[in-house]
């Protein structure tokens, strides 16, 4: 006996903590990927998924009661369940995440009854706690809460679950989907939650929901599934499956989903395997999956993976990969790069931007370096852009906007004063409209 309870509780301690990782983390829409070569370089997602098997977490701290009986422990949620302290709010949870089942009604009925608002992160412990012993039956007290209170405790639970009894929990599921009515958002953030748990023990049951389910709702399916890449010791039954996909756009779904959660942590690694996987693919959305996170960890070696990778006609395509979010932040090291690497249409104009608010005559160099046809154009961007900034860094304190004399840029942009300004005009007119 004292085994099942052992296992079951680090069971419990472990839907808990993926609970909470998720939940933090998780983002309600699915990201948007730009095609390479057609938008720049999104800013970094906050999003972060649960990527561990937290079952063995108990092991750093084996008695985290630390000999408090059911009663010391009430009152400990009662007096702290407010406080700031991350170490405190964690020290509570894994003392709920503890309980022994026959504490359990005891502390729910406690908790449920103090004055509200009731943090969600209380009971979800406790339920998460019991789901790890009988999930049905937690899933089934849950009724008695407010339909706000059910919807922030019903994660954990489908990750105990999930974690002892997968198909189970996945029937669950599938029958609360069915009955619920719109809008069902909040069901469907639990789904990743629950195949992550689900593919801790059995990736191929899983992966079977996933491909049964495709996209669901606004979340991607393959997001709880994915994330496992990002440990070591799944990653090669992770992506041996995923890569095995029969249908191409299923597949090309899964491996993007399962390079942006690996890339945010490693991106290094990440590169490699795409390569290995498709050394010739042409695929914008496996790229960027690894770009994203490349691009903000080591921006050169980001840069030169897609240019290693990249054929030399169709460099002009990854430059916004490349470039945009670095030359935002080190114009310089962006230029020198850009410089050695071959200086293309979209490059140039990447520079342009990143000069444009803080050496206006250095903007101006990098559009000299745009193919004739859009030279005026390019040279027009960056007076516009140094009149929207106020010739100013980025970032900077706000000044009186700064008109340069149009014509010292007449030779550099090829067209007349009067053309020059027209164009000028025409861009802060679009300028303005944006903002």
């Amino acid at each position: 006996m004292k085994r099942v309870v052992l296992i079951t509780g680090f069971v419990g301690l472990g839907a808990v903590a993926a609970w909470a990782g998720w939940r933090l983390g998780s983002s309600s829409q699915e990201d948007a990927a730009p095609r390479i070569g057609k938008s720049p370089l999104p800013a970094r997602s906050t999003a972060a998924p649960v990527t561990g098997d937290y079952s063995g977490m108990a092991d750093s701290d084996p008695d985290p009661r630390k000999g408090r009986a059911l009663p010391d422990i009430l009152t400990l949620a009662e007096k702290l369940r407010f406080s700031p302290a991350l170490e405190t709010q964690g020290e509570l949870l894994a003392t709920l995440g503890k309980l022994e089942p026959d504490e359990i009604a005891p502390a729910l009925e406690f908790l449920r009854k103090l004055p509200p608002p009731v943090p969600p992160e209380l009971l979800r412990a406790a339920l998460t706690r019991w789901a790890a012993f009988d999930a049905p039956a937690a899933m089934k007290w849950t009724e008695q809460l407010s339909p706000a209170q059910r919807e922030e405790v019903r994660g954990g639970i489908l990750s105990a679950w999930a974690q002892m009894d997968g198909k189970a929990a996945w029937d669950w599921y599938l029958k609360a989907w069915a009955d619920a009515p719109e809008p069902r958002w909040r069901l469907e953030r639990d789904f990743p939650m629950l195949i992550h748990a689900w593919a801790l023990h059995d990736p191929k049951a899983a992966m079977e929901a996933c491909l049964a389910e495709d996209k669901h709702g606004t979340f991607d399916g393959w997001s709880g599934f994915g994330s496992l890449a990002a440990l070591p010791e799944h990653r090669e039954a992770v992506l041996g499956l995923i890569t095995g996909i029969p249908d191409d756009k299923k597949r090309q779904a899964a491996l993007r989903s399962t390079l942006l959660h690996w890339a945010r942590h490693d991106p290094a690694s990440a590169a490699v395997w795409l390569d290995q996987y498709a050394p010739a693919k042409d695929d914008g959305n496996l790229i960027w999956s690894v770009a994203e996170y490349f691009g903000n960890s080591d921006p050169q070696a980001n840069a030169d993976w897609l240019l290693r990778r990249t054929p030399p006609e169709k460099r002009d395509g990854i430059m916004s990969y490349a470039l945009s979010s670095w030359s935002r932040a080190e114009p310089e090291a962006a230029g020198a790069w850009l410089e050695q690497a071959g200086v293309t249409d979209t490059g140039a104009q990447i520079m342009i931007h990143a000069w444009a608010g803080r050496d206006l005559d250095r903007a101006v160099g990098w559009a000299r370096r745009v193919s004739p046809a859009k030279r005026a154009e390019a040279v027009a961007s960056a007076i516009s852009g140094a009149i929207g900034n106020g010739g100013r860094p980025e970032g900077s304190d706000p000044k009186p906007e700064v008109k340069p004399d149009l014509s010292k840029y007449t030779e550099a942009a090829g067209v007349s004063t009067e053309e020059l300004g027209k164009l000028v005009e025409k861009l802060q007119r679009q300028w303005r409209s944006r903002l």
